[in-house]
């Protein structure tokens, strides 16, 4: 059974929630960081990814598979083949991490912009929702091809850190990307509900 404090808490949060959105600037500024957050992810992780050889002349494009059987959280594996180098691969596993960091990335960033509505919430740290992302950018799903930042390492000389500590550890480094988004989008809620305290009691 869920705690009455617990119940309460959680619908504090949601109300903080609805009050952010229901302003236009912050939900225009939340779609438009989802759809950057997006493109950038994919092209980074290698959802979207480019292939160094082409697929053979007879193979059919645009096209799609979709793959059932696998290990549990590899699949559904959807594959969208957009011409003959440019592929979309997107696994389970890939998929829920991408709406969630999509999801935390977006709402903080309609977090921030509620806040800085506010001129005593200013001293705030804006650049928190940049940097929380970065880890999940070193992100290994099998599903992913060759991204932009593993074609970096590679370029700069860094391999060896791909396969000593993002391909082990690439999953950890999503799951912290998302918990420090979330712990910062927690902090933006108690700094709002704070700053309505204070004016509250002024009156």
């Amino acid at each position: 059974m869920i705690h009455p404090d617990a119940m309460a808490a959680a619908t504090r949060f949601l109300s903080f929630i609805r009050l952010v959105m229901s302003f236009r600037r912050c939900r225009v500024y939340a779609a438009l960081s989802a759809i950057a957050f997006f493109i950038a992810y994919a092209f980074g992780i290698g959802i979207l990814a480019a292939s160094p050889n082409p697929l053979p002349e007879d193979f059919p494009t645009p096209s799609y598979e979709v793959i059932l059987e696998g290990p549990i959280g590899q699949v559904p594996w959807l594959i969208i083949y957009i011409d003959k180098y440019w592929m979309f691969s997107i696994n389970l596993e890939a998929s829920l991490a991408v709406v969630a960091l999509t999801l935390l990335f977006s709402m903080n960033i309609a977090a921030m912009t509620y806040r800085l509505r506010h001129a005593t919430c200013r001293r705030a740290n804006n650049k928190a929702p940049f940097l929380a992302v970065i880890p999940s950018f070193f992100s290994v799903f099998s599903c992913c091809g060759s991204g932009l930042v593993f074609t970096l390492l590679f370029a700069v000389g860094a391999g060896g850190l791909w396969s000593g500590i993002f391909l082990p550890y690439g999953r950890l480094l999503t799951i912290l990307a998302a918990a420090i988004l979330a712990l910062n989008l927690f902090l933006s809620y108690r700094d709002v509900v704070r700053i309505h305290d204070e004016r509250e009691n002024t009156l």
